[in-house]
């Protein structure tokens, strides 16, 4: 199923049965937890400045790789 949009995949979740939206559950459950674990790492390097953060920054500069920070607090819907 490729989709180009999200009114085009909404559309097409309201077109599936039960059962087919159980199995796309149980097939993006994986994926989704995997997203939070990485969103939660994400969260406590930010927030714990004192520590993580700095040594963080100097991991990227050191690849360098730009140091950016994920967007916290965003709506998705």
């Amino acid at each position: 199923m490729i989709v180009d949009s999200v009114e085009e995949w909404m559309d097409k979740l309201e077109e599936l049965t039960t059962e087919e939206l159980e199995q796309l559950e149980m097939m993006t459950c994986p994926i989704r937890l995997a997203l939070f674990k990485v969103w939660q790492l994400a969260y406590k390097i930010i927030h714990m400045t004192t520590i993580l953060l700095p040594v963080w920054q100097e991991i990227l500069k050191e690849l360098n790789l730009k140091v950016t920070y994920l967007l916290h607090d965003v709506a998705t819907w």
